[in-house]
Order: C-alpha cells, then sequence, then structure tokens
C-alpha cells in the first residue's frame, strides 16, 4: 500500500492511495490421498479442483478440446497402433475451424462438425489442468479530491487475470439459448449446426470451453459530498450546529470486461469451497449497484 498527497492548498487538495496483492498458493504437502473439491457441473461429478501434492490451489480440472494441429499431431502418435481410434489417420483429414478448435477437414459449418478432445493413452478422455481462477494481481486505486467545500472519492479495483468457470453459460448450451448460439450475422463458414454446440456443451462435464478472463475494471464507489461552510453553521443557532455534510455515494456504478457473465466477479461455496477462491459462476446474482 502506498498513499501520496501531492496537492494540498487551501481550496484544492488531492490525496491518493494505491493497493498491490499478488497471491499464489501451492499444495506443498498432503498428508491424504488426493481427491476432489469444490463447485460441481452435476450431482454425482467429482469437484472442480484436484487437490493434490505439487499442484497449484485453484486450478480447474476438466476434460480439453484441442486448440492446435501439433497437438492433435501428439495424440493421433498416442493412440495410432492397430485397434486403437487414430489407426490409420492422418493429420491431413483435420483442420482448424473459425472458433480455434481441432475439426474434422471439410466439415466446418456442416453437423458433422465437432471439436476433437484430448485423450489418454487408453483411448478415454483426458482431465487436464484447464484454467486457473487466481489472478495475476489486484490493484486498488483510491483518489480523494477537496475543491473548497466539496469532496469527491473515487475508488477503482483492477484484477488483472484469473479464470471464470461459466457453468451458467454451459447449461444454457444444454437448452440452446445461449448467446453464442445465435446465428444471426455469421457469415455461412462461421455458422455452427446444434450438434456442435452440443459436444461442447459435454454432458455438462468440465471443459475449457467455458473457461473464460476474469479481467475487470469496476468503478467500486463514487462518492460527492458538500460540507458546508463553518461560517455559515456558526450564524445558525448561535453555532449549536458544528458540521453539515451532505453527499451521494454510488457503489459498483461501472465494470470494464469481457466477461460473458452478468458480472466476472463472482464465486461460489458450494462443495465446500471458498468464494475468494473458486471463481464459478452457477446462475449467481451479479453484485448489487447502490445509490444512496
Amino acid at each position: 500500500t502506498l498513499g501520496v498527497e501531492p496537492i494540498s492548498t487551501q481550496n484544492f487538495g488531492w490525496r491518493a492511495n494505491v493497493t498491490y496483492d499478488r497471491n499464489r498458493m501451492v499444495i506443498s504437502k498432503l498428508n491424504v490421498a488426493p481427491f476432489t473439491t469444490g463447485a460441481r457441473g452435476n450431482a454425482g461429478d467429482p469437484g472442480s479442483f484436484f487437490i493434490q501434492e505439487g499442484a497449484v490451489f485453484g486450478e480447474y480440472s476438466g476434460e480439453r478440446f484441442l486448440r492446435s494441429l501439433s497437438e492433435l499431431e501428439d495424440q493421433i502418435a498416442l493412440l495410432s497402433e492397430a485397434g486403437e481410434m487414430y489407426e490409420g489417420v492422418s493429420i491431413d483429414e483435420y483442420q482448424m475451424n473459425y472458433d480455434g478448435y481441432v475439426i474434422p477437414k471439410g466439415t466446418e459449418g456442416t453437423a458433422y462438425e465437432v471439436p476433437v478432445k484430448q485423450y489418454k493413452e487408453d483411448g478415454t478422455p483426458a482431465t487436464v489442468t484447464v484454467g486457473d481462477a487466481n489472478a495475476d494481481f489486484n490493484i486498488a486505486l483510491a483518489n480523494t479530491f477537496r475543491i473548497f467545500d466539496f469532496t469527491i472519492y473515487t475508488l477503482f479495483d483492477w484484477k488483472k487475470g484469473g479464470d471464470i468457470y461459466n457453468l451458467t453459460n454451459q447449461w444454457m448450451y444444454r437448452d440452446y439459448r445461449a448467446a453464442d448460439m445465435d446465428q444471426a450475422g455469421k457469415l455461412d463458414y462461421q455458422k455452427k449446426t446444434t450438434n456442435y454446440y452440443a459436444a461442447l456443451y459435454n454432458v455438462n462435464t468440465y471443459n475449457n470451453h467455458f473457461v473464460e478472463d476474469g479481467t475487470y475494471l469496476k468503478l467500486r464507489e463514487l462518492g460527492v459530498y458538500y460540507n458546508m461552510n463553518p461560517k455559515l453553521l456558526g450564524r445558525v443557532l448561535n453555532g449549536f450546529i458544528e458540521q453539515v455534510k451532505i453527499g451521494f455515494i454510488g457503489r459498483n456504478l461501472w465494470t470494464l470486461d469481457n466477461y460473458k457473465g452478468f458480472d466476472p466477479e463472482v464465486g461460489s461455496t458450494e462443495g465446500n469451497g471458498d468464494s475468494t477462491v473458486q471463481s464459478w459462476d452457477e446462475f449467481n446474482y451479479p453484485n448489487f449497484r447502490t445509490m444512496s
């Protein structure tokens, strides 16, 4: 935390305070068998956080759709023996689509377009780290301006990085109500069928498609106050009233972000999780905007 007062005169003053924090958590020792905890997509699913020695606390686990042809090359090499899923298959039979996923060549925009998953050696979908809820850093900047008898206070919060799992959006894929699925205004090759979105929905199993960047900048608080001149108050009731302060306070007035949900400042305590770490969006109410 750092505070400065660069200007202080009789009629004008400015004080600024900045707070910075960066948090990193690693499970250095675990005296029990690895386990999962935290929020889940379906009642019988494991928790979204995999707890094991050496892991970063706050990393999401889930299935993953491939994001490059080089990843697919490695997967073909892993599963190309006789009887395995990529026997006799060439990398030339695949391409990247508009969304940045690997798909079978020539299927983009058709009912046969489906993204390719990452698989393990036994041919089952791999469960890997798909995101990290820990922010790169957080900065809060508070400014207080004094202009004659007025005081203006602003507080901005900036969170850089930190992933959010948008389960709300994933559920919307199931019901074909997600905004992503609106095909209006898209070019033909960009349009997708319900089969494509059903594959990404993945029967509500966690996957990298629904991990989003949680970066935001917020005007956390704005206050405007008028401090009645003491000389004027001295004339009222012979100075019985020493101070009168009239003001407006607004909180959560403005947010800049690229998050698809209502509010990137989201958390969940589901599955014994901690909402300060578990950035999990499951039909959460956004933070309220208040003015008083």
